[in-house]
């Protein structure tokens, strides 16, 4: 979990998930729809993982899904229930860094932690329309 002080900016809140800095209002927009999405599949645990590991998927959406899953596998564990057969910790690694500022891809909307994708794989993030500059992302150098 990326501690406070080294989370992304974020613009906006919006049904309470917070917009990350540097995005066009269209691509802000977009990240509100899908967000909208991700509410609409809450309890649907199958369909949010699926989610969380498609990369296309803006960041916020992932981290709210990502959110969404634990919520409902703590909610099974606190009634004492099966709960859905979910590994958190593989949850966790799609979603790390997301919402760090130090960890944001220059070119992507992603992670620089995630790995590298196949050249003909459509589960690859969005590519930024302007890559960041090193001073958006806390400062980081080349």
């Amino acid at each position: 979990m990326t501690q406070p002080e080294d989370r992304i900016p974020v613009v906006e809140g919006y049904k309470g998930v917070g917009l990350h800095a540097d995005q066009s209002p269209e691509r802000l927009a977009e990240v509100r729809a899908e967000i909208d999405q991700v509410i609409a599949l809450e309890g649907r645990v199958a369909e949010l993982l699926a989610w969380v590991e498609w990369r296309p998927n803006s960041p916020e959406s992932r981290l709210l899904a990502a959110a969404l899953v634990k919520a409902s596998v703590e909610e099974a564990q606190d009634r004492r229930r099966t709960g859905p057969a979910v590994d958190l910790l593989k949850v966790g690694a799609h979603v790390a860094g997301l919402d760090g500022d130090r960890d944001r891809n220059r070119f992507y909307f992603d992670t620089k932690w995630a790995p590298r994708w196949a050249p003909d794989s459509e589960n690859r993030p969005v590519r930024r329309p302007v890559p960041l500059p090193d001073s958006a992302r806390g400062g980081e150098t080349k």
